[in-house]
């Protein structure tokens, strides 16, 4: 009986002291953004023509383009550490208020293919490469055309995405808050993220063209909307205990207040093709781009721009 009080007793004991002990300890994790650096282009949706054209003809287009201007698109993300950090009476750190900083790439060269399936449906798809920057980063674009065929002018729909690589340079800045038995502590730790990501953004052009059989030279014009993602944070938290068989024990909670961030353009295209033969039309044009959606100037580019359409 002794023996049974003495263990009843222990367990009492140990339950009391893991009970003090769990109950005292929780940790709460909060990451924020501090400065961000994002090299990247600016990827224009790509530019087809329906100018005498069949169903089952294909046109493979090659094309390069110019961004006139590069300077920084400056923006602020969600998220940003809101306090300084102090290193020493000397050194110290505070993210800017606008803290996004946007290097777009001058050069991108790309090769592009449309299949008309049927008169009035087209399948298009490309790749393209950037340059200008500290790396080469690849891209492409997919996506369906809607049309008119064999009129004068045609117009066509197009609505896709374009996948493309990021380069970033990140602070981010974790502040780790401990609730024990035995009072809080808090600590701040800083990181550096450097590397690339991968973005998939959606897009939507109209396009009017004339379509002259003996007209050596034929215009357009198109419009629309395209939208770049430019981080890759998703906002999010979650929260477990540490030993799930001892509820009291202690818990574990992290809250990412990183946010992502999307460039929205207006865009406007217009330009001549030249007839160079039966299978050949050279396209230049000036496409000017409008950011409306992280910037507060409203910043507006031009990018002149060539390509060459192959005739199969």
């Amino acid at each position: 009986m002794k023996t049974v009080n003495k263990l009843v007793i222990n367990l009492s004991v140990i339950t009391v002291a893991f009970s003090l002990l769990g109950c005292a300890i929780k940790v709460e994790e909060t990451i924020y953004l501090g400065d961000v650096k994002v090299d990247a282009p600016i990827i224009t949706p790509p530019t087809h023509l329906n100018i005498n054209k069949e169903a089952g003809d294909i046109t493979i287009s090659p094309r390069f383009s110019i961004l006139t201007e590069t300077d920084e698109i400056i923006s602020s993300t969600g998220g940003r550490y809101p306090h300084t950090l102090t290193f020493n009476d000397s050194i110290y750190y505070k993210a800017k208020s606008k803290n996004f900083q946007w290097k777009p790439y001058r050069y991108t060269a790309g090769l592009d293919l449309d299949f008309m399936l049927f008169n009035g449906i087209s399948l298009f798809g490309g790749m393209n490469l950037s340059g200008g920057g500290d790396k080469n980063l690849l891209g492409g674009n997919i996506g369906i055309g809607l049309h008119t065929n064999n009129g004068n002018p045609n117009v066509r729909l197009d609505i896709g995405v374009t996948i493309q690589e990021y380069s970033f340079d990140a602070l981010t800045i974790v502040r780790t808050r401990t609730s024990s038995y035995w009072g809080t502590t808090e600590f701040v730790s800083f990181f550096a993220d450097m590397g690339k990501i991968t973005n998939i953004n959606p897009f939507a052009t109209l396009t009017i063209n004339s379509s002259y059989d003996s007209c050596f030279i034929n215009w357009y014009v198109a419009g629309g909307y395209f939208i770049q993602n430019l981080l890759g944070y998703e906002p999010g938290s979650y929260s477990y205990q540490y030993f799930p068989f001892v509820p009291v024990f202690g818990s574990y909670t992290q809250v990412d207040k990183r946010s992502d961030l999307s460039a929205g353009f207006l865009y406007l295209n217009a330009g001549m093709a030249f007839d160079l033969g039966q299978h050949f039309r050279l396209v230049v044009s000036a496409k000017m781009v409008n950011e409306l959606a992280i910037t507060s100037n409203k910043v507006f580019l031009i990018m002149p721009s060539a390509q060459i359409d192959f005739l199969l």
